[in-house]
């Protein structure tokens, strides 16, 4: 039951940073042909949400991992290939913020 609480959590905590992640894409791919009324709004404003997003993440998403890889560790007949797959994407998501940017420069 606790590996069942510790995946909901997973999912509910990447939430935010998911929503910021499609966002910044949209923004990278999208700008050139947005008519922004104040042009660098768009990513200065979304300065606070970031981070918010990430430290919500990181609090919710990122320690529910931890605690899915402990409750594993200390019980390997409970593994899952859900938690595994979960904690994988909790991973992706804390990185792809970083790794986007990253990859922005070479666009």
């Amino acid at each position: 039951m606790k590996l069942v609480i510790a995946n909901v959590l997973m999912t509910i905590g990447v939430i935010p940073l998911m929503f910021f992640v499609v966002w910044l894409v949209g923004l990278l791919t999208w700008t050139p042909e947005h008519g922004a009324i104040i042009p660098i709004m768009d990513p200065i404003g979304m300065i606070g949400p970031f981070i918010m997003g990430f430290i919500m993440t990181a609090a919710v998403a990122g320690t529910s991992a931890a605690w899915s890889w402990d409750l594993v560790r200390a019980n390997p007949q409970n593994r899952s290939g859900v938690a595994l797959a979960l904690r994988l994407m909790t991973v992706a998501v804390l990185i792809s913020p970083f790794a986007v940017l990253f990859l922005s420069r070479f666009l």
